[in-house]
């Protein structure tokens, strides 16, 4: 038990993607007064135990009794500068954004994960009563609410209410977010990801196609070309079934077109630009920019593919994989009553959000 345990369970939750992408998701421990949680933007693949951020526990909790102002970038502001002052003396990372959160669960260790399938639960029209007839009070549904100290602080609010009511607090789903698994032991949390994923899948009608390949009627090369301006910019391009026929026309695409969850925003932007043909390509691409004041980190092109564009391979190959996590969800909703994005000014709210610029950057996005 420890931090060696720590470790193992976040490298095996991360590097099953299943469960995790890019540098989404955090984990966390409490020994005593400490708790040991994930960096900001920090892969959960790679982290070794000399990795996780200290943490004050009681420093943490005094934040939660402090007031903040109304006005959400003052307050964030305010809560990230506290956040900071409460890490042990010595440590100089950046926490993850979800560390109050971890710090008010009364469990040893928290798991907390994004799994394309959870999210085919979260972001979908039904999934607050299928999660109830599914786990009844042992699971803890939260309507999409902000990140940081005001998701933290509504968490509080409605642990204690449901808690009171005779409710477990093992399962906590986000809705358009994730879920929160916590226990004492590592045994116990495995064997709730295992009833959770159980349960969900038992309730599929079909499941999303897992692999792709690479667009042939249009090249990543060419689309790089198209796109890029005074900055040359990389292209990463995919296809399979399940695109095919999201890409046949715009009515198609529908289920595609905005975000589902804040990875999304993060990696591949809030919004794809979807264009009927390759002519339409480079000026699409302009006026995107122009209208959203950002350029599309994802091209849709119908009978072609879709592109991660970004400024380098890398930053290209993850707004790829993290929209195919995206695919992958608003097939996993046809079964949960169909597809919910995130409200428009939740959206908003990341797009402009200073902690998750700072996640994209640590993680290469």
């Amino acid at each position: 038990m420890g931090i060696k345990d720590l470790t193992e369970i976040t490298n095996r939750y991360g590097g099953d993607k299943d469960f995790v992408l890019a540098g989404g998701g955090n984990t966390s421990f409490k020994d005593g007064e400490v708790m040991f949680v994930k960096p900001s933007g920090t892969s959960m693949a790679d982290i070794g135990p000399g990795d996780f951020v200290k943490m004050d526990l009681p420093g943490l909790k005094e934040i939660m009794k402090r007031q903040y102002p109304e006005q959400s970038a003052a307050r964030e502001a305010m809560a990230l500068e506290d956040l900071m002052n409460a890490r042990v003396p010595g440590e100089s990372r950046r926490p993850s954004v979800e560390t109050l959160l971890h710090a008010l669960l009364p469990y040893k260790y928290v798991v907390h994960t994004h799994p394309a399938l959870v999210n085919g639960l979260t972001c979908s029209v039904l999934g607050p009563e299928i999660a109830e007839e599914l786990f009844g009070t042992e699971a803890l549904w939260v309507p999409v609410v902000n990140p940081g100290y005001i998701l933290a602080r509504t968490i509080n609010d409605m642990l204690e209410k449901h808690r009171a009511g005779g409710g477990g607090d093992s399962i906590i789903f986000l809705q358009n977010h994730g879920v929160f698994i916590q226990a004492d032991t590592l045994a116990a949390i495995d064997a709730v990801y295992d009833k959770v994923v159980s349960a969900l899948t038992s309730r599929l009608k079909r499941f999303p196609v897992r692999d792709f390949t690479v667009p042939s009627a249009l090249s990543e090369d060419a689309v790089a070309d198209m796109v890029s301006g005074d900055a040359e910019l990389k292209a990463a391009g995919a296809l399979n079934a399940d695109l095919e026929a999201y890409l046949q026309d715009s009515e198609s695409f529908e289920p595609l077109s905005l975000s589902f969850t804040p990875d999304h925003i993060v990696y591949c932007g809030f919004k794809p630009l979807y264009c009927e043909g390759a002519e339409e390509i480079a000026d699409a691409y302009r006026e995107h920019a122009a209208t959203f004041g950002a350029p599309a980190k994802i091209l849709a092109v119908r009978g072609a593919g879709i592109f991660g564009l970004g400024s380098t391979a890398r930053a290209a190959e993850l707004a790829r994989e993290v929209f195919l996590d995206g695919v992958k969800i608003a097939v996993y909703t046809e079964s949960f009553g169909g597809h919910r994005f995130m409200p428009r000014d939740k959206i908003d709210f990341i797009r402009n959000w200073e902690v998750e610029q700072y996640r994209s950057s640590v993680s290469g996005g």
